[in-house]
Protein backbone atom coordinates (compact mmCIF):
# COMPACT_ATOMS: atom_id res chain seq x y z
CA UNK A 1 0.00 0.00 0.00
CA UNK A 2 1.46 3.31 -0.97
CA UNK A 3 1.74 6.43 1.80
CA UNK A 4 -0.27 9.08 0.15
CA UNK A 5 1.28 12.58 0.54
CA UNK A 6 -0.78 14.65 2.16
CA UNK A 7 1.73 18.00 1.80
CA UNK A 8 4.73 19.50 0.79
CA UNK A 9 6.61 22.11 3.00
CA UNK A 10 9.98 24.15 1.83
CA UNK A 11 11.65 24.81 4.77
CA UNK A 12 15.04 26.80 4.70
CA UNK A 13 17.84 26.70 6.71
CA UNK A 14 18.73 30.64 6.40
CA UNK A 15 16.67 31.80 9.57
CA UNK A 16 18.69 29.23 11.50
CA UNK A 17 21.58 29.00 10.53
CA UNK A 18 22.34 31.39 7.71
CA UNK A 19 22.68 29.04 5.27
CA UNK A 20 20.62 29.13 1.73
CA UNK A 21 19.64 25.27 2.05
CA UNK A 22 16.12 23.94 1.11
CA UNK A 23 14.94 21.20 2.57
CA UNK A 24 11.08 19.51 1.92
CA UNK A 25 9.14 18.51 4.56
CA UNK A 26 7.30 15.83 3.44
CA UNK A 27 3.56 14.78 5.12
CA UNK A 28 2.10 11.85 4.44
CA UNK A 29 -0.63 9.04 5.53
CA UNK A 30 0.09 6.30 7.52
CA UNK A 31 -1.32 2.93 7.06
CA UNK A 32 -4.54 3.57 9.84
CA UNK A 33 -4.86 6.91 7.45
CA UNK A 34 -3.60 9.45 9.96
CA UNK A 35 -0.72 11.76 8.74
CA UNK A 36 2.22 10.90 10.37
CA UNK A 37 3.18 14.22 13.30
CA UNK A 38 7.07 14.07 11.77
CA UNK A 39 7.73 14.53 7.91
CA UNK A 40 10.11 12.71 6.01
CA UNK A 41 12.71 15.17 5.47
CA UNK A 42 15.10 15.56 2.03
CA UNK A 43 17.24 18.28 1.33
CA UNK A 44 16.87 19.81 -2.74
CA UNK A 45 20.34 18.31 -3.33
CA UNK A 46 18.72 14.69 -2.71
CA UNK A 47 16.36 15.72 -5.89
CA UNK A 48 18.42 16.60 -8.04
CA UNK A 49 20.95 13.52 -7.79
CA UNK A 50 18.00 11.55 -7.88
CA UNK A 51 16.46 13.33 -11.21
CA UNK A 52 20.09 12.82 -12.58
CA UNK A 53 19.44 9.27 -12.40
CA UNK A 54 15.76 8.96 -12.94
CA UNK A 55 14.84 12.53 -15.18
CA UNK A 56 18.01 13.38 -16.55
CA UNK A 57 16.50 16.31 -18.83
CA UNK A 58 15.28 17.91 -15.42
CA UNK A 59 18.39 17.39 -14.13
CA UNK A 60 20.10 19.34 -16.56
CA UNK A 61 17.60 22.00 -16.15
CA UNK A 62 18.12 22.63 -12.40
CA UNK A 63 21.42 22.34 -13.22
CA UNK A 64 21.80 24.94 -15.79
CA UNK A 65 19.47 27.28 -13.12
CA UNK A 66 22.20 26.67 -10.50
CA UNK A 67 25.33 27.48 -12.85
CA UNK A 68 23.09 30.71 -14.07
CA UNK A 69 23.42 31.67 -10.30
CA UNK A 70 26.86 33.58 -9.25
CA UNK A 71 27.22 32.94 -4.84
CA UNK A 72 29.59 32.06 -2.85
CA UNK A 73 27.61 30.40 -0.72
CA UNK A 74 24.78 27.79 -1.15
CA UNK A 75 22.09 29.01 -3.57
CA UNK A 76 18.92 26.60 -2.91
CA UNK A 77 16.37 29.59 -1.99
CA UNK A 78 17.56 31.28 -5.40
CA UNK A 79 17.16 27.86 -7.61
CA UNK A 80 13.60 27.78 -6.52
CA UNK A 81 12.71 31.23 -6.85
CA UNK A 82 13.38 30.79 -10.28
CA UNK A 83 12.04 27.05 -10.86
CA UNK A 84 8.63 28.45 -9.27
CA UNK A 85 8.81 31.54 -11.57
CA UNK A 86 8.86 29.39 -14.44
CA UNK A 87 6.43 26.59 -13.40
CA UNK A 88 9.08 23.98 -13.01
CA UNK A 89 6.96 20.76 -11.63
CA UNK A 90 9.72 20.71 -8.77
CA UNK A 91 6.98 19.15 -6.29
CA UNK A 92 5.84 16.12 -8.68
CA UNK A 93 9.57 15.23 -8.49
CA UNK A 94 9.43 15.50 -4.82
CA UNK A 95 6.49 13.43 -5.14
CA UNK A 96 8.34 10.99 -7.34
CA UNK A 97 11.65 11.10 -5.15
CA UNK A 98 9.16 9.89 -2.04
CA UNK A 99 7.40 7.05 -3.92
CA UNK A 100 10.48 5.65 -4.92
CA UNK A 101 11.91 5.01 -1.60
CA UNK A 102 12.09 1.66 -0.22
CA UNK A 103 8.65 0.55 1.76
CA UNK A 104 10.95 -0.74 4.38
CA UNK A 105 12.55 2.81 4.68
CA UNK A 106 9.15 4.42 4.92
CA UNK A 107 7.69 1.96 7.69
CA UNK A 108 10.93 2.53 9.75
CA UNK A 109 10.58 6.68 9.81
CA UNK A 110 6.66 5.58 11.16
CA UNK A 111 8.16 3.75 13.47
CA UNK A 112 10.95 6.13 14.53
CA UNK A 113 8.78 9.22 14.38
CA UNK A 114 5.75 8.04 16.10
CA UNK A 115 7.33 5.96 18.97
CA UNK A 116 10.45 7.23 19.71
CA UNK A 117 10.24 11.44 18.54
CA UNK A 118 7.45 13.56 20.34
CA UNK A 119 6.96 15.95 17.79
CA UNK A 120 7.53 18.89 20.48
CA UNK A 121 11.05 17.28 20.71
CA UNK A 122 11.98 18.13 17.15
CA UNK A 123 11.02 22.03 18.03
CA UNK A 124 12.78 21.81 21.58
CA UNK A 125 16.11 20.69 19.89
CA UNK A 126 16.15 23.20 17.06
CA UNK A 127 15.58 25.68 20.39
CA UNK A 128 18.42 24.15 21.92
CA UNK A 129 20.66 24.09 18.95
CA UNK A 130 19.73 28.28 18.59
CA UNK A 131 20.80 28.62 22.51
CA UNK A 132 23.93 26.27 21.91
CA UNK A 133 24.78 28.66 18.99
CA UNK A 134 22.91 31.54 18.92
CA UNK A 135 24.87 33.63 16.93
CA UNK A 136 25.46 30.88 13.97
CA UNK A 137 22.78 32.06 11.33
CA UNK A 138 24.57 35.84 12.02
CA UNK A 139 27.89 34.66 11.70
CA UNK A 140 27.38 32.98 8.06
CA UNK A 141 25.20 35.38 6.81
CA UNK A 142 27.77 37.97 7.84
CA UNK A 143 30.95 35.98 6.15
CA UNK A 144 28.76 35.90 2.88
CA UNK A 145 27.99 39.34 2.65
CA UNK A 146 31.55 39.86 3.56
CA UNK A 147 32.66 37.74 0.68
CA UNK A 148 30.52 39.43 -1.45
CA UNK A 149 32.00 42.95 -0.42
CA UNK A 150 35.16 41.46 -1.02
CA UNK A 151 34.46 40.79 -4.59
CA UNK A 152 32.65 43.82 -5.29
CA UNK A 153 36.07 45.71 -4.37
CA UNK A 154 38.27 43.58 -6.11
CA UNK A 155 36.07 43.65 -9.37
CA UNK A 156 36.05 47.40 -9.13
CA UNK A 157 39.62 47.58 -8.86
CA UNK A 158 40.45 44.51 -11.63
CA UNK A 159 38.24 46.96 -13.92
CA UNK A 160 40.56 50.05 -13.11
CA UNK A 161 43.54 48.43 -13.67
CA UNK A 162 43.02 45.95 -16.67
CA UNK A 163 39.93 47.51 -18.74
CA UNK A 164 41.49 46.00 -22.30
CA UNK A 165 40.71 43.01 -20.55
CA UNK A 166 37.23 43.77 -21.14
CA UNK A 167 36.94 46.10 -23.80
CA UNK A 168 36.68 42.99 -26.16
CA UNK A 169 34.51 40.02 -24.35
CA UNK A 170 36.13 36.51 -24.61
CA UNK A 171 33.01 34.26 -22.84
CA UNK A 172 35.78 31.48 -22.27
CA UNK A 173 38.16 33.83 -20.75
CA UNK A 174 35.40 35.77 -18.98
CA UNK A 175 34.35 32.69 -17.71
CA UNK A 176 37.70 31.32 -16.40
CA UNK A 177 38.90 35.14 -14.68
CA UNK A 178 35.71 35.05 -13.16
CA UNK A 179 36.40 30.77 -12.00
CA UNK A 180 39.91 32.54 -10.49
CA UNK A 181 38.12 35.19 -8.93
CA UNK A 182 35.84 33.64 -7.10
CA UNK A 183 38.33 30.61 -5.66
CA UNK A 184 40.70 33.32 -4.65
CA UNK A 185 38.36 35.93 -2.69
CA UNK A 186 36.33 33.13 -1.54
CA UNK A 187 39.60 31.46 0.53
CA UNK A 188 40.51 35.01 1.38
CA UNK A 189 37.26 35.66 2.92
CA UNK A 190 36.60 32.84 4.78
CA UNK A 191 40.43 32.87 6.31
CA UNK A 192 40.06 36.66 7.33
CA UNK A 193 36.10 35.78 8.73
CA UNK A 194 37.78 32.54 10.60
CA UNK A 195 40.67 34.89 11.85
CA UNK A 196 38.19 37.71 13.12
CA UNK A 197 36.14 35.00 14.67
CA UNK A 198 38.66 33.48 16.66
CA UNK A 199 40.53 37.04 17.68
CA UNK A 200 37.60 39.56 18.09
CA UNK A 201 36.03 40.13 21.33
CA UNK A 202 32.63 40.70 22.09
Amino acid sequence: MMNKITRIEEISDMLDFGTDLVKFHIFFKKNDGNEVSVPFIVYLWDIIKFLENSEPDAAAYVNKVSKSIRSYGMKDGKILKILHGEEFPLHSFVEKYFQNLPVDKIHKHIEWSEKIINPSYIEDFREFERQFQPDLANSNSRRILFIEALDEVVQKEVNKFYPEFFEVRNNDLYAKYDEILMEKVGELGSELDNFFFKNSKK
